[in-house]
């Protein structure tokens, strides 16, 4: 089992040997250059959270797990612990479910703009509207069915 400031110095160390750029002390974490987008500055910010290494790109909103693929580590290694199955599955499916929801927030912004047309007699305005309209009505009720049977 890994302590927590094992787990954030390997982290640390990965990150600096793929960047060629020291770490800064910053609060509790570190600064360090994003290594996912190839940032120059030291815009990514590492430290450790309640059970794994926290990690926040400032500039490019890197995913933390494509931080942790481009210094050839796995999501994994952000972990204290090594992560159980029931785990990562519980963690799968709040990420289906994050990814869900904003696919939901599009799909009802599309049908708001729809509505607002429509209302003002300005619907449709090309070919191209009526599908991208038609895959939104599509989509809705099967994100609202997934989102209900998360609930």
């Amino acid at each position: 089992m890994a302590s927590h400031s094992n787990t954030l110095e390997m982290i640390q160390c990965a990150i600096e040997s793929t960047t060629g750029k020291k770490a800064r002390r910053s609060g509790k974490g570190y600064r360090l250059p994003c290594p996912s987008h190839g940032g120059k500055n030291h815009n990514l910010w590492i430290a450790d959270g309640d059970n794994r290494v926290i990690m926040s790109c400032k500039s490019q909103n890197c995913d933390p797990k494509d931080i942790m693929e481009s210094i050839g580590l796995s999501i994994r290694n952000v972990y204290f612990e090594p992560l159980y199955h029931d785990q990562v599955n519980e963690y799968r499916t709040i990420a289906k479910g994050k990814g869900v929801a904003k696919e939901l927030g599009t799909e009802l912004l599309v049908l708001n703009l729809w509505l607002a047309d429509h209302n003002a007699d300005a619907y449709p305005r090309s070919e191209a509207d009526k599908e991208r309209v038609k895959i939104a009505f599509e989509r809705v009720p099967k994100a609202l069915k997934y989102l209900e049977a998360s609930l």
